[in-house]
């Protein structure tokens, strides 16, 4: 009788528990107290900012692209209520420079979403979002920031303008008194992007595009005396004025050869040359199926002086005892020429990723 007993109060023990949860107040949705968007910058960086302000701490948060290359972004905010932001009828919202619109619903209940319209694409992902506690002190609600970078926003004005019909520039690094990174069984720098820049000439002239070669030789595009900079000016200034893209191709090097893969470079501040390298960038690890190392933002000198879209391009190691030998292999080497032909197609829109 006594077990009975026990297990009688155990199942009115667990049945009060289980109703208390089912008829438990639900948490209370968070509040939006503003939403702004604004130009700032930060430890010499520049970019665009949303900036949405809440009353509560917890934060749950997903920030999506309608595509990898989109003019919307969707900041869709969990357990949240527009709030503040309904009350004022939309005076809580401010905004100007790259924005179009910025539009709030509650899209479910509990569930409340921004829509960002801008006036220019974003190019792929270019954003960084974290959450700021509030600052009582200068009276400042928890806020979610979404920094977006300047150079992912295309201007497609200015993209028309600088693809246009101009040419190719191709620019195989060092040359001459320069042979650039040796491999353990000497393969040179220097040979390797000569050979690559020649098959990536004939290429694009087969297919009725203008090509300009910084070099055809093996030699110094200044002379063996100069600098540098002198040298590395001349490149730049083998470019005409209605050139469409700067391509510089070398090869990698470091003390461990055990170092690998290829990767792909642009200047900070260039929107259309970070496009350019990231075409290529994934038409090399396609066609050169080598550890793909990102691409990368870089201030190298041909790539901030250029007046054109502009990427340098790391084929692989030299100094890496089996990338040598591949880069040294002529098949291996039309292979990566094919891979810069079709990132280049694809820039210019003639073909989809694969298209050739």
């Amino acid at each position: 009788m006594r077990h009975l007993t026990k297990i009688f109060l155990l199942l009115t023990v667990l049945i009060l528990s289980l109703s208390s949860a089912a008829f438990a107040k639900p948490s209370t949705p968070n509040e939006l107290e503003y939403v702004k968007a604004y130009e700032t910058s930060e430890a010499g960086r520049e970019f665009f900012r949303i900036e949405i302000g809440l009353k509560d701490e917890e934060v749950e948060y997903e920030i999506n692209l309608e595509s990898s290359i989109s003019q919307t972004m969707m900041i869709d905010l969990d357990n949240t209520i527009p709030g503040a932001v309904a009350r004022h009828s939309g005076r809580a919202i401010e905004y100007g420079l790259p924005a179009v619109s910025l539009t709030l619903q509650e899209v479910e209940l509990g569930r409340t979403q921004l829509r960002v319209e801008f006036d220019k694409t974003i190019d792929d992902r270019g954003y960084r979002a974290h959450v700021e506690k509030a600052n009582h002190a200068q009276k400042l609600p928890t806020r979610l920031m979404i920094d977006i970078d300047k150079y992912v926003f295309i201007d497609e004005e200015m993209f028309e303008s600088e693809v246009g019909s101009g040419a190719i520039v191709i620019d195989p690094g060092h040359g001459g008194s320069d042979a650039g990174a040796i491999g353990p069984t000497g393969v040179r720098e220097k040979d390797v992007a000569l050979a690559v820049a020649l098959k990536v000439k004939e290429m694009l002239e087969e297919q009725g595009d203008p090509v300009v070669m910084t070099r055809t030789t093996d030699r110094d595009v200044h002379s063996p005396q100069a600098t540098n900079g002198q040298e590395l000016q001349a490149r730049v200034n083998k470019a005409p004025r209605d050139a469409s893209m700067f391509i510089s191709i070398h090869c990698n090097a470091f003390s461990n050869p055990e170092s690998h893969g290829m990767e792909t470079y642009f200047y900070t501040n260039s929107s259309m040359g970070r496009r350019l390298a990231k075409l290529i960038n994934e038409e090399l690890e396609r066609y050169g199926e080598l550890w793909n190392r990102g691409v990368k933002s870089a201030n190298f000198y041909v790539l901030k002086h250029s007046a054109v879209p502009a990427t340098l391009l790391e084929l692989g190691f030299v100094t890496n005892p089996e990338e040598e030998q591949l880069l040294a292999d002529e098949e291996y080497q039309a292979a990566l020429a094919r891979a810069i032909v079709t990132g280049i197609n694809r820039y210019f829109g003639r073909l989809t990723a694969g298209g050739m």
